[in-house]
């Protein structure tokens, strides 16, 4: 199935036509509060559990999945179909291990594994017969443990985080400085992660990119926390107080943890694109969706929610992709609402329908003054062709694995249809907004089917489990979504921690703060010399720090150079300065050699200035060749293991 792409697509597209059709047949039904749903979902469950077991081979007595059934011990008074539920969720769990999928724990990691596991849990039987979480409270440890998350640096002592933070960031802030430089987005340059990040590191720069690009990359992801936590807190407003702490768990595991690669835990600030720079539009339209329903408004038809369609459109701004997130998420929602003060078959259809038609109005005239925005700013019409760079050409297309984590997605999205189906007509509006806002992110492991993209999902994962964890009359559906939320708190005790260990060494562990990791991209320190070097060894390219540095310092004052080597990054360089559009290789090193011909010859005549490139001999990329057709060479120097190469304009 999995073979090429094309059933990877139709299993998500069936996913996303179930989903947005359920709630309107559920709407046809006069009663939801069956239990055939959730029988059939423990069947199925079970059924693929064994599947899974008997492909991926017997585990050792140490083994994740081997430890993990000590998680179900607390579902035993739940009866039978808990009990089996939990421990087909643990299974599929297991895939998440994709680094080492046979892999068998020390003692001391079992020992924490079953700790974390039975603790997290234990958590539903808590609480005292209260309900949910104090807001304030809660908001205040997300806001406390995000906080400590985005100063959190000493890791990037060691050469592998580092230099993986360099080379990520470097793909967000070489378009924000091709624009700074005078060039106009989609027609000098492709904008792969949108102009909402674009503009706001831009405006962020001054003098200097990077420290304003730490500074949005920290401030959204805790914003993404706190939107995503307030949703949990929300959700279990009237859960037991123990299982909305599970959920709250869960929630900051998933955020904070499962996105900071897990094969070697380097924390949530090295990739961008798996945090609030991706998904923040998302996370926030989710949260005025939830906010609403509790206030009551979200039966109120006659009054336009302003602010959720300017949530909508801010989405749309801020990425195509953001777009298509909060796209299949509000204008199904506003469908719903709809259809749900109305009786009738036919009235429902004709809502669903209507909201089809409003979609589709409202997106061509959003797109037209977005485009309109962009003529009055950039002076231009936006191309399509550069627009469309990256949808044509994803990069690091990879086919998905079918024995990884990938059936926690249809699992998930299994029991949350389970749990509509036995709500109200409030909690199936709900439902469905988190069940979707799943699925819209999903959309993300599409192209890069990674098994490690899967784990990026797992924040919306945790909030479209959230009523089905909430659900007091469904052993099922309690021990499914309980015991997958206490295994994302048990299964950190399975990261690497190799690179802290090294920080731990070097005695940076615990550094605080931006400043040394800015001045080691501008490679400033000896130490951060030091550490680029020991990373391109391990690549295979041996050119030193040094003789990048003496290179930069002699050239770099005329205008940044292109740097070709094997990381792939920006310069840490004064911004503005930029020749081309095709100034970041690693915004570029996927795309079809016409596409960055075509950005060569476009930055040729719109920025019209001499430039520099910088490469690394022994990289065998031949980067210089895009350049050739719109450039000749003026002046070639030799810094030790690079070559620098004057270009100026034909």
């Amino acid at each position: 199935m999995f073979e090429s792409k094309t059933g990877l697509i139709l299993l998500y597209l069936g996913l996303v036509g179930t989903v947005c059709l359920w709630p309107f047949l559920l709407q046809l039904r006069r009663h939801r509060s069956g239990s055939v749903f959730p029988a059939l979902l423990g069947m199925a469950l079970a059924a693929g559990a064994a599947a899974l077991l008997v492909a991926r081979g017997v585990a050792g007595p140490l083994a994740p999945v081997g430890l993990a059934p000590v998680m179900v011990l607390p579902l035993l008074a739940a009866g039978l179909p808990a009990v089996l539920a939990g421990l087909s969720a643990l299974v599929v769990l297991s895939g998440t291990v994709w680094w080492a999928p046979a892999t068998e724990l020390g003692v001391g990691q079992a020992a924490v594994f079953v700790l974390a596991g039975l603790g997290a849990a234990a958590l539903p039987r808590l609480g005292g017969g209260r309900e949910g979480l104090p807001k304030w409270p809660a908001l205040a440890f997300l806001a406390g443990v995000g906080l400590a998350g985005a100063l959190a640096t000493g890791v990037f002592s060691a050469p592998g985080p580092f230099m993986a933070l360099w080379h990520h960031w470097s793909a967000y802030v070489a378009p924000a400085e091709a624009l700074l430089a005078g060039g106009m987005p989609f027609r000098d340059f492709p904008v792969q992660y949108g102009m909402g990040p674009t503009l706001l590191i831009a405006l962020a720069c001054g003098t200097d990119c990077w420290p304003g690009t730490y500074a949005l990359i920290a401030a959204t992801n805790v914003a993404y926390l706190l939107a995503m936590g307030a949703c949990v807190v929300l959700q279990m407003r009237q859960a037991p107080r123990g299982v909305a702490l599970l959920a709250l768990l869960a929630l900051v595991a998933s955020v904070m943890f499962w996105t900071g690669y897990p094969p070697d835990f380097i924390g949530w600030l090295v990739t961008p694109s798996v945090g609030g720079m991706r998904f923040l539009p998302l996370a926030l339209l989710l949260l005025h969706i939830l906010r609403r329903e509790v206030a009551g408004e979200g039966n109120d038809m006659p009054r336009p929610d302003w602010a959720g369609h300017a949530l909508w459109l801010f989405g749309l701004a801020w990425s195509p992709e953001a777009g298509f997130f909060v796209s299949l998420v509000w204008w199904p929602y506003l469908a719903l609402r709809q259809a749900q003060a109305r009786t009738g078959s036919w009235p429902v259809l004709a809502a669903l329908l209507a909201g089809a038609m409003r979609a589709v109005v409202a997106t061509a005239a959003g797109v037209a003054v977005l485009v309109i925005v962009f003529r009055l700013a950039f002076g231009g019409w936006p191309s399509l062709f550069g627009f469309l760079a990256y949808v044509r050409n994803p990069p690091g297309v990879l086919h998905p694995n079918p024995l990884g984590p990938v059936w926690l997605i249809p699992a998930a999205v299994a029991a949350a249809l389970a749990a509509m189906s036995r709500t109200d007509e409030r909690g199936l509006r709900t439902g469905f907004a988190s069940l979707a806002a799943l699925l819209a992110a999903a959309s993300y492991y599409l192209g890069r089917s990674h098994d490690n993209n899967v784990l990026n999902l797992l924040p919306f994962l945790v909030l479209a489990l959230v009523p089905a964890a909430a659900s007091a009359a469904s052993g099922v559906l309690q021990g499914f979504s309980r015991s997958v939320m206490a295994g994302l708190v048990a299964w950190i005790a399975t990261f690497g921690h190799g690179s802290w260990n090294e920080a731990w060494r070097s005695g940076r562990w615990a550094d605080l703060g931006p400043s040394h990791l800015l001045r080691q991209i501008r490679l400033e320190d000896p130490d951060a010399q030091v550490l680029f070097d020991r990373a391109m060894a391990a690549a295979g390219t041996p050119a030193p720090a040094a003789d990048a540095v003496a290179a930069l310092r002699a050239i770099g004052g005329e205008a940044a150079p292109v740097w070709v080597h094997g990381y792939r990054l920006l310069p840490g360089l004064p911004a503005g300065r930029g020749w081309t559009g095709v100034n970041n290789i690693g915004n570029y090193g996927e795309l079809p050699s016409a596409v960055i011909e075509h950005f060569v010859r476009q930055g040729r005549d719109s920025y019209a200035r001499p430039g520099w490139i910088l490469v690394d001999r022994s990289y065998p990329a031949p980067w210089m060749e895009h350049y050739r057709g719109a450039y000749d060479i003026a002046e070639e120097r030799v810094f030790g293991g690079y070559t620098a190469y004057r270009l100026i304009p034909r």
